[in-house]
């Protein structure tokens, strides 16, 4: 998948931390989740200018988004008091958020026959649904609007 698809998956997957936050009660924090969910979405890709790993290597590995949800759960305790977050909330949805919004990019890729290596470097085995193309356009195009619709949507029954 490319970045617009995976963007629309970053949609889809902060509408359902919106819902999550309304049934707590902790609505006011559904743009901040949600604007850090859809940024965090393409992080994996980030491999395509690394020296130290392949692409769909070490950043598309379930290593990375525990690293990427402990980062976001520690910048969210820090920054958490500016929006009057409790420290353990803070942590439990900087994780959360960290972790899907990679592991939700590492899941569309496993779709490609390029598929990942979602244990690398402990195993090197390949994992690949191959149902389509990452490089395919329509597939990217509906996966960003579906994503956005889907947001706005959620975002429109919560608020």
């Amino acid at each position: 998948m490319h970045t617009p698809g995976h963007l629309g998956l970053g949609f889809a997957g902060a509408a359902g931390i919106v819902l999550l936050l309304a049934v707590a009660g902790l609505s006011h924090l559904a743009v901040v989740a949600s604007v850090l969910f859809v940024a965090l979405s393409p992080l994996p890709d980030v491999d395509e200018w690394l020296s130290w790993t392949t692409h769909r290597g070490g950043t598309h590995s379930v290593w990375f988004a525990l690293a990427v949800g402990a980062g976001t759960a520690l910048l969210a305790v820090l920054f958490g008091t500016a929006l009057a977050v409790k420290p353990t909330t803070g942590a439990t949805l900087g994780f959360g958020v960290g972790f899907l919004a990679v592991a939700l990019h590492v899941l569309a890729d496993a779709f490609t026959p390029m598929g990942v290596y979602p244990l690398w470097p402990v195993s090197t085995e390949r994992r690949s649904l191959n149902v389509l193309a990452s490089a395919n356009p329509r597939a990217n195009r509906y996966a960003l609007a579906g994503g956005l619709g889907l947001w706005l949507l959620t975002v429109g029954l919560v608020f």
